[in-house]
């Protein structure tokens, strides 16, 4: 299991892409997302690797009342 909600590890990132060439055409999302670059988002040492895009978006979350 992974340590942060969401993620997955570089290494099964590396193994579900190790099929394909290096020159494989790659998409994200619906193909409407732009691969902007790759941050390192934690601090000191330690590794949280962020991939960014050019576009924005909202995430919205239902939130669902208990006990009706």
């Amino acid at each position: 299991m992974n340590e942060q909600p969401g993620t997955i590890t570089v290494g099964q990132l590396r193994d579900a892409l190790a099929e394909y060439p290096d020159d494989a055409p790659l998409y994200f999302g619906t193909g409407d997302l732009d691969f902007y670059r790759v941050r390192n988002r934690k601090p000191v040492g330690g590794y949280l690797v962020q991939i960014e895009f050019d576009q924005f978006y909202k995430v919205a979350y239902e939130v669902c009342c208990s006990g009706e």
